[in-house]
């Protein structure tokens, strides 16, 4: 009996291996037919190119654009030069995309050019033309954007305005500085105060860490601000109260736990003047 275990064991393995080499002979052909066909694809894009007169119509939710074919065939793989080559396609119709217009315009000065200055954009710029990149499929691009940032940043604020004293602004009134734990930089607002963060993309937060603004301590205090409320939106539409800051936290940094919540805007109120010097948020 175990004789003819092993045998039909042996006979079993020989069927899978056999299956496999068939799989992968079939995949290799496979292969060899798209890289023909891939051929004949690059001999047909040559031949539409040499036609200067051919201009491609585009409908971008309503807003029209038009581009030579030769700007949309010069750079290989992308969903443009996989529509034209396709033939399934009529070139004197307007082609539609349910895309954003913003982006698309930006999308075909760079196939225009192939340059693009990326410094002009937000982080949130960049997020939303990465995915339009992502969707037309223009790899080189897409490898000069690079990857959605893993780390969460501090992308902008909204406040209720800038607190001027003797023709002095209160705080430096930059995002980026909240990272500084010195407190001596920061976000100050006139009275009620106001302010709201947006993140560089959403994350599950637990707590906070945050303490007042210290600096300009002739003109202000530092636990400006305490007892604010806290809330926080993954949509900037609905709101959820997560506490309020610390008193105290103008001279020490504080922490403020909750449950674990998306997020990716906190809104701090006051009725009163508030200011923030540092901000930390932990991510789990």
């Amino acid at each position: 009996m175990d004789g003819l275990k092993i045998k039909n064991d042996i006979f079993q393995i020989k069927t899978r291996l056999t299956t496999v080499e068939e799989d992968l002979k079939l995949k290799i052909y496979a292969l060899s037919i798209k890289e023909e066909k891939w051929v004949e694809f690059d001999s047909v894009a040559e031949r539409m190119k040499k036609d200067a007169n051919i201009i491609v119509k585009f409908n971008i939710c309503g807003k029209k654009f038009m581009t030579r074919i030769q700007t949309l065939l010069d750079t290989k793989d992308t969903l443009f030069y996989k529509l034209l080559i396709s033939g399934e396609i009529s070139l004197d119709q307007e082609i539609f995309f349910d895309r954003d217009p913003k982006y698309f315009s930006i999308i075909l000065d760079y196939l225009r050019t192939k340059r693009i200055n990326l410094k002009r954009f937000s982080s949130q710029e960049i997020k939303s033309l990465r995915n339009e990149v992502i969707y037309f499929e223009i790899g080189e691009l897409l490898e000069l954007i690079g990857n959605e940032p893993t780390n969460l940043e501090f992308e902008s604020f909204d406040f209720s305005g800038a607190y001027v004293v003797s023709g002095i602004t209160i705080g430096t009134n930059k995002v980026e500085d909240l990272t500084d734990i010195s407190c001596m930089k920061g976000i100050c607002t006139k009275c009620p105060g106001s302010i709201t963060i947006n993140l560089n993309k959403e994350a599950h937060i637990s707590s906070l860490e945050i303490g007042g603004f210290r600096g300009n301590t002739t003109y202000w205090s530092c636990e400006n601000g305490a007892y604010a409320s806290i809330k926080v939106s993954s949509d900037k539409i609905n709101w959820t109260p997560i506490g309020q800051i610390p008193s105290g936290y103008g001279s020490s940094i504080k922490t403020v736990s909750f449950t674990k919540t998306l997020v990716k805007y906190i809104k701090f109120e006051y009725n009163s003047y508030l200011g923030i010097g540092y901000l930390n948020l932990k991510q789990i």
